[in-house]
């Protein structure tokens, strides 16, 4: 069966080294410039949609692509504070770019890839193509 490759072209690892680091990023801010934001990807009967958290981003700031079947979200969070860090007594959310990509599989018509961006969450819906939809046969 061909489907969405829920192995995204771009991984990020949760380790134990991984905690550690963020904890020192923490306590000296120095904060990731990259990070990757959270995916789910859902398939249902006639579409596949992926849906990334991006909550406090414009559209604007939001690139949907589709090349040689790898679909792409890629993006950037601006620091929404200018200077010193004299009244942060914690500071976590990421800033930077992003990127998350993902190989579409034969059953996606890429003429028909839709984007939708409402209230923090990215919608991409990928159409199946109609040969590729599970037909149900009458019996007589």
């Amino acid at each position: 069966m061909n489907s969405l490759s829920l192995i995204p072209r771009t991984l990020t690892s949760a380790s134990l080294f991984d905690e550690v680091d963020r904890m020192f990023d923490r306590t000296w801010d120095r904060r990731p410039t990259v990070y990757a934001p959270k995916v789910d990807v859902i398939e249902g009967e006639s579409a596949y949609t992926v849906q990334a958290d991006l909550p406090g981003l414009n559209k604007k700031d939001i690139k949907v692509d589709v090349k040689d079947s790898i679909l792409t979200i890629s993006g950037e969070r601006k620091s929404e504070h200018k200077g010193g860090r004299e009244n942060y007594t914690y500071l976590e959310r990421s800033v930077g770019t992003f990127q998350r990509s993902f190989k579409l599989p034969d059953t996606v018509d890429a003429s028909s890839i839709k984007a939708k961006y409402e209230g923090g969450v990215l919608s991409v819906a990928l159409k199946k193509r109609e040969e590729t939809k599970p037909k149900q046969i009458h019996i007589e």
